[in-house]
């Protein structure tokens, strides 16, 4: 799945040292050149520490405008989103959706949080009459229709046994975020 992100213009975020928001130059310093070692096409870099932009910088032959392509972008959002829920005491890895979503039915076969994040649940983009569901149908479903798309759904095989790449799973980690906060 991919997504279009434009670079923001320059004066929608201040602009600080690092050292006057509490971080040594040399560190980042550091982490660029670390970077630039062991990572094999950088594009850009942005750092921010409260709210203040304190280095940026961009590799050839990318600019801070040209248009950038990113993959599976609601995934990192739908994850950080759990991540923070785990942070707060909301869930935990090992949560089924049964105990999260009160409209998941408890006799379903249990699905973790654990193996939705990790492509792992053995639900897929496809409906219980074996119809694809798009990434762009997905998206005009709320949380609460996403869950009842899914809430009858047989995996496609045992939950945790097999890896298998999945825009679905990460519709109803959304909507676990959604519940828990």
């Amino acid at each position: 799945t991919a997504s279009t992100a434009v670079a923001a213009e320059p004066t929608t975020l201040p602009r600080s040292t690092p050292e006057a928001q509490g971080i040594p130059s040399s560190a980042i310093l550091a982490f660029v050149e670390a970077a630039e070692k062991n990572v094999d096409a950088l594009h850009s870099l942005m750092v921010l520490r409260h709210g203040h932009v304190v280095a940026e910088g961009w590799w050839g032959p990318y600019r801070r405008d040209d248009p950038h392509v990113l993959f599976s972008l609601s995934k990192r959002f739908a994850s950080t989103g759990i991540g923070l829920a785990i942070a707060e005491g909301k869930l935990s890895l090992d949560d089924t959706l049964a105990s999260l979503l009160p409209e998941y039915p408890a006799t379903a076969k249990p699905i973790t949080v654990r193996q939705l994040l990790t492509h792992t649940s053995g639900i897929w983009s496809y409906t219980n009459d074996g119809k694809f569901m798009s990434r762009e149908t997905m998206l005009e479903l709320k949380p609460s229709e996403v869950v009842a798309t899914f809430k009858d759904h047989v995996p496609d095989f045992e939950p945790g046994t097999k890896w298998r790449y999945s825009n679905s799973g990460y519709f109803l980690l959304g909507a676990v975020v959604e519940q828990v906060t």
